[in-house]
């Protein structure tokens, strides 16, 4: 009699319920373990492709120089107030954010972390390489570099290489992020570029915006 009951029960559950429990599942997983993400630019060509689906774990620790992290990006990145998203459209972009199909409703970004809190990041030495803590980096990942030519267009030329920025320290809970399509990347760095470029023109990631680091591409 009890099996027949639950039985009966069971069936009589409408069909959205089972569409509404489903989203609740995928958004604590989503939340809590793994989150799906879109690639949203080609600025990590060619280690990630524009419109790739890249699974993120959100139980990692704290970011090591070289990972691929996705983050949001802060009022400070973006140099504008976060835009509000009200009525249905905030509710169609969590459910695009819980899914990982279209935006969000945060911001999201995914580059390679350079410089960790503490590190001097400049660019660049005679070979026209990064430098964290004064050591050049091998980065074989690189795709598209700015152009640098030593004695022809470098950090001493006139004009200089847009390669070259000034020496910045990444300060508490803050990381500076680039992308490896260094040529079209809007990073930490993109407005450090210029000859003219200001004191506070490093933008980084920060510590309450990380999401987790890149774990599958598919």
């Amino acid at each position: 009699m009890a099996d027949k009951q639950r039985k009966a029960h069971r069936r009589g559950l409408p069909v959205w319920s089972h569409f509404l429990i489903a989203i609740l599942l995928v958004a604590v997983v989503q939340g809590f373990v793994v989150k799906v993400y879109r690639v949203p630019s080609g600025s990590m060509e060619q280690t990630l492709s524009v419109g790739q689906m890249i699974l993120v774990n959100r139980t990692a620790g704290t970011p090591e120089r070289g990972d691929v992290w996705v983050f949001n990006a802060s009022e400070q990145w973006l140099g504008a107030p976060m835009p509000t998203v009200d009525g249905p459209k905030s509710a169609l972009r969590w459910a695009a954010g819980v899914l990982g199909y279209g935006p969000g409703l945060d911001h999201a970004l995914v580059k390679r972390v350079i410089g960790v809190p503490g590190d001097k990041v400049s660019c660049c030495d005679l070979e026209g390489r990064l430098t964290v803590n004064d050591e050049p980096l091998t980065e074989p990942y690189i795709y598209d570099d700015v152009p640098f030519v030593a004695g022809v267009e470098d950090c001493t030329t006139e004009p200089r290489s847009r390669r070259c920025f000034a020496p910045i320290t990444v300060p508490d809970d803050r990381f500076l992020m680039l992308g490896d399509h260094r040529g079209d990347s809007s990073d930490s760095v993109s407005k450090c570029r210029r000859e003219d470029a200001a004191s506070d023109c490093a933008r980084f990631a920060t510590a309450d915006g990380l999401v987790g680091p890149v774990i599958g591409v598919s």
